[in-house]
């Protein structure tokens, strides 16, 4: 489940950046980019700052749902299709803002963060703690 987590998120910031993207919002671009990279210090306040941009993005996504639908209706042009995209957008997203929510999830992801320093080998490529260990 915290593959399932990290993926998702991953193509829910790409796709809101996308979407700041086509409306040359360039700092809101950077900024939730900024957010995403930040998600790999597998610090608890990098991982809430995504959650955070997730629900943020479920809104935004509701947003471009109404402005959609009004254009659209005013055109006379089909709206359900795009509307459906929004619309599992912002479920999709608060689905795994929540998903963040789960204990085994959220400390996996804490817990994953990479040694600063990396595991001392013997010469035979043998742990040196686990020599240790053996006697």
């Amino acid at each position: 489940m915290l593959h399932l987590a990290v993926v998702l998120t991953h193509l829910l910031q790409l796709a809101l950046a996308a979407h700041f993207l086509h409306e040359s919002n360039f700092l809101l671009l950077g900024l939730t980019l900024v957010v995403l990279v930040a998600l790999w210090s597998h610090r608890r306040w990098a991982l809430i700052l995504n959650q955070l941009q997730l629900l943020a993005g479920a809104a935004i996504w509701l947003d471009s749902a109404g402005q959609v639908l009004q254009t659209r209706l005013e055109a006379g042009e089909p709206y359900p299709r795009m509307l459906t995209v929004l619309a599992d957008l912002t479920v999709v997203s608060v689905l795994v803002a929540a998903l963040w929510l789960v204990p085994h999830v959220r400390s996996g992801w804490i817990a994953a963060a990479p040694s600063s320093t990396p595991p001392s080998t013997s010469a035979d490529g043998e742990d040196l703690e686990r020599q240790a260990r053996k006697g």
